[in-house]
């Protein structure tokens, strides 16, 4: 006894009809749905996507920028503000040279590495508000900054390293920083009218 072999054809409905008149009698036919393919994406989906981040970002550099442009006006630096600013550096400055006149006895030169560091620090962020400022008391003060990072970074690498290359620049960044927070007492003199 000859049992229906089951045999499965994938065909479309418009098919099913001449599948089952060519089917042997002894064949069972099962006729599947055929199955769907993917879902048709809408063209310029993901390129629409990627256009809205982009412009999201342009808009937001944009508009970051020109709050930074319209936020930062330099400002005349006020008489107090300078004294205030004077002040600070010299300090800095008294401190760092009164702790390398020290050195000598055990534990004075991590003290004045300590000093030299906190110095620096303080003299950086000086640095960071005098760029609200503008006119040439802040450029004096400017001036004296500069000096004074560049001297207390060779003091710092003399002190962590005695060989280091700018042990030989010491002398003439200290005299630099001098004159530089000398100045700073001397008001700039005017330009004479001709």
């Amino acid at each position: 006894m000859n049992m229906p072999v089951p045999q499965a054809v994938d065909r479309s409905e418009d098919d099913e009809l001449s599948v089952a008149e060519a089917t042997p009698v002894d064949v069972r036919l099962v006729v599947r749905e055929p199955i769907p393919g993917p879902a048709p994406r809408r063209p310029g989906g993901k390129l629409l996507a990627r256009l809205t981040v982009i412009g999201a970002l342009v808009l937001f550099f944009a508009t970051a920028t020109a709050f930074l442009v319209t936020g930062t006006q330099a400002r005349p630096l006020p008489p107090a503000d300078m004294h205030g600013f004077e002040q600070r550096l010299a300090g800095y400055d008294h401190d760092v040279r009164a702790q390398l006149a020290r050195l000598g006895p055990p534990g004075s030169v991590a003290r004045a590495r300590q000093r030299t560091r906190e110095a620096l620090a303080a003299t950086e962020l000086v640095a960071r508000q005098l760029r609200d400022f503008e006119g040439p008391a802040a450029d004096r003060l400017g001036t004296a900054t500069a000096a004074q990072l560049r001297y207390l970074d060779a003091v710092g690498s003399t002190l962590t390293n005695p060989r280091s290359p700018l042990r030989a620049q010491l002398p003439k960044r200290a005299r630099a920083a001098r004159t530089a927070l000398a100045a700073l007492d001397r008001p700039a003199t005017p330009a004479r009218p001709r």
